[in-house]
């Protein structure tokens, strides 16, 4: 009698964990096919091509006169027809609507592909919907490209693939670049004295030069885009003053995370710039800047260069770096420092009056340093963590003097800046864990309700059966 009791026990939990493999079998098949659908959909937007090696300076490309009218390469499109808001027509191209509209009109673009260069030549605004992808018939022109007349233009929620800019912006102010998605072009958006315009909550990647590069332009807003894997610099700036780089993701690029030259008076505040190829941040004969409240973590290079350049300020920073023969901050001057004697023109600058402050300088990589100076002036760096209250004097090198007592005893208060960052990417993550906690829910559904139910019921009558709940025929 034991036995049996034994036996029969044995058979219901065998049959018990056959029906839950083959229901979790059938719901994974089920889960699988609709997973491979939304890949499917999805690579064709996230292909990009393996990048080329980036020139050393990036060139500048003059308007000319073929800038005033739309590219000769004929465009062609595969979606919708494109609008204008209050207007019945539906035009064949992005640029024929461009063309037909007036002075303030919106032009809305719906899903689909779109193989076209377009010039604006009057303020306009241009939405795409989800889904709408531009891509370069002409692959030496921008895919946008903004002239004189279109101060005040706004391009707002597009991919844009493979031009020499994703977006151009030439003589104009007031301009906003918000929501796209720019990737493999040459230089993801390029600025040519464009004053006071607006980039926001773009993602900027896989593109062959810089993701944002800025040449003879003021006052202008780069914040909260996400700027990642481009060939050269995450952000570039050329003669360039009073701009305003906040909140953004500058990482895994392979040349520097932002790289100010010639550029004074600019603000780099609360920015991410993490494991770029070469340095985070570089200040080249550049004065005034603030760099302040940002993360800037395993560059390979330096975390911040200083070379040639007077009067910034390094305020308040997270710089660390685990990587071998790294400088948290390395200050220079630009060779050769001297007067001919013929004239008294200077080559090259000193850098001084320079100031570094409330930062976390963590260097644990073999050879690495927080600090190295070799300006031949003072550096104040005072007040500063070095990741313990021992002195920190084996951490700070260079042949010049760098001022580091007092220094700080304990770890700094991060930036109000950074918590709020912390706090937000954590709130989103607990929201995506959420919504994919329901996507799943809701996927698993499907299936069970379709596949699930039959077999749970054949498994129950399995389970009565082998299990003795009910009476077998003799």
């Amino acid at each position: 009698m034991h036995k049996n009791m034994q036996k029969q026990a044995t058979i219901i939990m065998l049959t018990f964990v056959f029906a839950l493999v083959v229901c979790g079998a059938v719901a994974a098949a089920d889960n699988s096919t609709v997973n491979a659908t939304n890949a499917s959909s999805v690579s064709s937007t996230n292909a990009a091509p393996a990048p080329a090696p980036a020139p050393n300076q990036p060139t500048v490309n003059a308007p000319t006169a073929s800038d005033q009218q739309a590219s000769s390469t004929p465009a062609t499109t595969s979606g919708g027809d494109p609008r204008i808001v209050g207007d019945p027509t539906c035009y064949p191209t992005i640029q024929a609507a461009v063309n037909n509209a007036i002075k303030g009109d919106i032009i809305i673009v719906e899903c689909g592909a779109y193989n076209e260069n377009v010039v604006i030549n009057t303020m306009l605004t241009l939405i795409g919907q989800k889904g709408a992808v531009v891509v370069a018939a002409d692959p030496n022109q921008p895919v946008f490209k903004i002239n004189s007349g279109g101060s005040g233009t706004k391009i707002i929620g597009f991919t844009i693939m493979g031009g020499s800019d994703g977006i151009e912006l030439n003589d104009v102010s007031n301009c906003e670049i918000k929501c796209n998605k720019i990737v493999s072009n040459k230089d993801g958006i390029e600025l040519n004295n464009a004053d006071f315009n607006c980039i926001k909550d773009n993602e900027i990647k896989y593109n062959l030069d810089d993701g944002i590069s800025l040449y003879w332009s003021d006052g202008n807003t780069i914040k909260d885009n996400r700027i990642t894997s481009n060939v050269d610099d995450g952000i570039s700036l050329y003669r360039s003053e009073g701009n305003k780089i906040i909140d953004n993701e500058i990482n895994s690029n392979l040349g520097d995370g932002v790289d100010l030259y010639h550029s004074d008076w600019n603000d780099i505040i609360g920015n991410e710039i993490n494991k770029n190829y070469y340095d985070g941040v570089v200040l080249y004969e550049s004065d005034g800047n603030l760099v302040k409240c940002n993360d800037i973590i395993d560059n390979r290079g330096k975390g911040v260069l200083i070379a040639g350049s007077k009067g910034n300020e390094i305020l308040k920073n997270d710089i660390e770096t685990c990587i071998p023969c790294s400088v948290c901050i390395y200050v220079k001057d630009t060779n050769p420092v001297l007067r001919t004697e013929l004239t008294d023109e200077v080559f090259g600058r000193v850098s001084e009056l320079n100031e570094v402050h409330g930062n976390s300088l963590i260097a644990t990589g073999e050879n690495s340093y927080a600090i190295i100076n070799n300006s031949c002036e003072k550096l104040n760096a005072e007040c500063n963590w070095f990741g313990s209250d021992k002195n920190p004097k084996c951490k700070i090198g260079g042949s010049g003097v760098t001022l580091y007592c007092p220094w700080l005893k304990e770890e700094p208060t991060k930036c109000k800046c950074h918590k709020e960052k912390k706090s937000e990417k954590t709130t989103t993550k607990k929201s995506v864990k959420t919504a994919k906690a329901v996507k799943v829910t809701a996927a698993a559904g499907v299936p069970m309700q379709t596949t699930g139910a039959p077999l749970a019921l054949l498994a129950l009558a399995l389970l009565a059966v082998f299990g003795g709940l009910l009476p077998r025929r003799k």
